[in-house]
């Protein structure tokens, strides 16, 4: 799954939906696991957030952003963490294009 997301910066809305899929393509339950993103922010500060599980069973989660976490014009790179010892996805980093606010 090829995932990006774009915000501009300071805003908090939308919260990103995902489907968090294995390497065959099926998506993960997340049964009994906790999710969490782990980012790298434009400046190189890592930091983690908690995902939400909107569908557990189908591998859907959703993360709600605080205005700290679009600050910065940039690009976030990140991966989700599975308390079952799993990084989603496990060969690259997402994206979130943080767009500059104009004026």
């Amino acid at each position: 799954m090829a995932f990006e997301f774009y915000m501009k910066q300071n805003d908090t809305n939308p919260s990103m939906t995902a489907t968090l899929l294995d390497e065959t393509s099926t998506a993960y339950d997340l049964t009994g696991v906790t999710v969490t993103l782990n980012g790298i922010k434009p400046n190189g500060t890592a930091f983690t957030k908690s995902a939400t599980k909107t569908d557990a069973a189908n591998g859907v989660v959703r993360v709600d952003w605080d205005a700290a976490d679009t600050a910065q014009a940039g690009i976030i790179e990140y991966e989700f963490e599975l308390s079952s010892g799993e990084t989603v996805p496990n060969d690259r980093h997402y994206k979130i294009h943080i767009q500059a606010e104009a004026g």
